[in-house]
């Protein structure tokens, strides 16, 4: 029997280029620990199009939450996430339309935020993901709604900075490292109750705040 067998079952993979997607089907067979779940497919893809004949596969699984916020379709069915996307890729406006009807970040031009919704998509409540992201994602104003978006459906374990010499020479990119936890639906609904009384101690502050200086 083959050493890993357990990989066959549980360790999946999606890369777009196809050298790569076959150095990796080589490297995990010469290992003993199967190939059969590596995907050469856009990793932002409809979760159909992940299919295996006449096996299931765990990345074609997709659903809606009822009576949810998030309304786009969701897997669940991962417990961990390894990720080193690309970073400011735009699509073609064909492939825009149809980011558009399964993610919330559907309009955007950042690859990153797209990814950083499908790593959630992916991960069941209580998973984690370990995802390199561009600095940029925590500290520039044009990225809140992603931060927001990350505050609200996680537990931010660990953030932690790489050097500029990191992934050179492919990219001078300054990167991070996020760790991080997904939160539980009742997690999120205690998140949003509390996001909203603040918005409102904050608007009574302003409200008192002008009162007194006019």
């Amino acid at each position: 029997s083959k050493p890993n067998r357990w990989a066959d079952t549980y360790l999946y993979g999606v890369e777009i280029n196809s050298d790569l997607a076959l150095a990796t089907k080589v490297n995990m067979v010469l290992h003993g620990d199967g190939s059969i779940n590596i995907f050469c497919r856009d990793g932002l893809a409809p979760f159909e199009v992940y299919g295996i004949a006449e096996r299931v596969s765990a990345l074609r699984h997709a659903h809606i939450i009822a009576n949810y916020p998030y309304s786009f379709d969701v897997n669940e069915q991962f417990d961990f996430v390894l990720s080193n996307p690309p970073f400011s890729i735009t699509p073609d406006e064909e492939t825009k339309k149809s980011y558009r009807r399964r993610y919330e970040f559907g309009g955007n031009t950042q690859s990153e935020r797209l990814f950083l919704e499908r790593w959630y998509q992916l991960l069941r409540e209580g998973g984690r993901a370990g995802v390199v992201l561009p600095e940029s994602v925590f500290d520039t104003p044009s990225n809140k709604k992603m931060r927001l978006f990350l505050y609200r459906h996680f537990h931010i374990d660990a953030i932690i900075a790489l050097p500029y010499l990191a992934f050179q020479p492919y990219t001078s990119t300054k990167t991070c490292l996020l760790i991080a936890t997904k939160k539980t639906r009742k997690q999120v609904e205690q998140y949003d109750t509390c996001w909203r009384t603040m918005q409102r101690v904050f608007r009574r502050a302003c409200s008192c705040a002008r009162t007194f200086l006019s």
